[in-house]
């Protein structure tokens, strides 16, 4: 078990990597080993949790994603609480 949380902390550390240096300075040419600096994780500790970059960034992408939506839905619900109308319920089917 601790293994298994060693290395989800290795991967959610290799994601904020890549989201700090993507979205810090605001470039998108982002270097491979400085995602790895700044995560304190070799190469091989990358392959470990990683396929390839691709995988990276599409985990990445996913992530930003969700936060994205989440924010969005928030927003939605405090505008709604705001002017008392009362968030209408998809229905599942």
């Amino acid at each position: 078990m601790l293994e298994r949380e060693q290395s989800v902390g290795v991967r959610d550390a290799i994601i904020t990597a890549l989201w700090d240096v993507f979205c810090g300075d605001g470039s998108r040419d982002a270097e491979f080993s400085a995602v790895l600096a700044l995560a304190g994780v070799s190469e091989s500790g990358f392959h470990e949790q990683f396929q390839s970059k691709e995988d990276l960034v599409s985990v990445f992408l996913k992530d930003r994603h969700a936060i994205w939506m989440r924010w969005f839905e928030n927003e939605i619900e405090a505008r709604y609480e705001a002017t008392g109308y009362e968030i209408p319920q998809v229905p599942s089917d």
